[in-house]
């Protein structure tokens, strides 16, 4: 059996980031003001999403493709441990996905 030498490395970087993470929630006297809170100057993120992903997200929530309801039903059902899969279902859905790729495969060429 081989082991795999980066988990142990993947593990240690995973340890050193959690607590870099914590000691930067939990801030330090150079990032605190006096009563320990961050000094009225800080510094603020912000994110500017592009037009092409503002045009995309404003047709996905207002298509009637995605069933909040459905989504919420799986996911009870997953978290109480009674999803079950219908092996046979999806195997008809990759065949048929596969059958339309190559036919259309065939028409290109």
């Amino acid at each position: 059996m081989n082991i795999d030498p980066t988990i142990d490395k993947t593990t240690a970087d995973l340890s050193a980031l959690k607590t870099q993470q914590k000691r930067v929630g939990d801030g330090n006297a150079a990032t605190q003001g006096a009563e320990g809170k961050p000094p009225a100057s800080s510094v603020s993120d912000s994110v500017a999403l592009s037009p092409q992903y503002q045009a995309l997200a404003k047709s996905v929530s207002s298509s009637s493709s995605f069933n909040a309801d459905k989504v919420a039903s799986i996911k009870a059902a997953i978290a109480k441990g009674e999803f079950t899969v219908d092996a046979g279902k999806i195997a008809d859905g990759v065949l048929a996905t596969a059958k339309e790729l190559i036919q259309t495969q065939q028409r290109a060429a």
